[in-house]
């Protein structure tokens, strides 16, 4: 079923008209009215859109994430066509940018630098051990969760004395991940060596 516009005069399908039946626009010409609309009444519609955000604060926020969320993706994508052709634009003007901000990285980061060489260093070492899965291992959150108590004899561990014993060992299959992983002292986690814990 078709219907007329009464303001561009075309015929056009009931599919292409606003919802309220009693008006006969289109979309159309609903947009472009609504556009010419704000054009000429532009700071009324300003202050009201403010006054309307100062009463609904709350709301409007939740708003604001929901837009922000639903385009983070898109917005993500665009900016990474946007890099790859600068540094498709000039390869070795990008390569030495980036060498220069790891360097300045490397140089204001020493102690997140030796973390992470302590971590790839570890999961290296687990996998040459024998490990059936080797995962990225935060040993802060270990020590936050075993309270520094050593999981061998149950006592209060200084940093002095700490270890980080597998509790299933790498030798017999266990995994390199924070659940395998428990606080030891250093005399413990020696003395048990590659023991399951029943059987030291």
């Amino acid at each position: 079923m078709d219907r007329k516009c009464h303001y561009c005069l075309e015929t056009k399908p009931m599919s292409e008209f606003v919802k309220d039946r009693t008006k006969s626009i289109c979309k159309e010409c609903k947009r472009r009215k609504g556009k010419q609309s704000y054009e000429r009444n532009k700071p009324d519609y300003v202050a009201r859109a403010a006054r309307w955000r100062s009463a609904n604060l709350e709301y409007d926020r939740a708003l604001r994430r929901k837009r922000a969320a639903e385009r983070a993706p898109e917005i993500k994508d665009r900016r990474n066509a946007q890099a790859r052709l600068r540094y498709h634009a000039s390869i070795e003007k990008s390569r030495a940018y980036f060498r220069e901000q790891y360097k300045r990285w490397y140089r204001a980061n020493p102690e997140k630098r030796k973390a992470t060489a302590y971590k790839a260093t570890r999961k290296r070492q687990a996998l040459k051990a024998g490990a059936r899965e080797a995962g990225n291992v935060n040993y802060r959150r270990i020590c936050e969760r075993d309270r520094m108590i050593c999981h061998i004899c149950k006592t209060p561990v200084t940093r002095k004395q700490l270890h980080f014993d597998h509790v299933i060992p790498l030798s017999a299959g266990g995994p390199h991940v924070e659940s395998n992983i428990a606080v030891a002292h250093a005399f413990c986690n020696i003395s048990k060596g590659a023991k399951v814990l029943t059987l030291f």
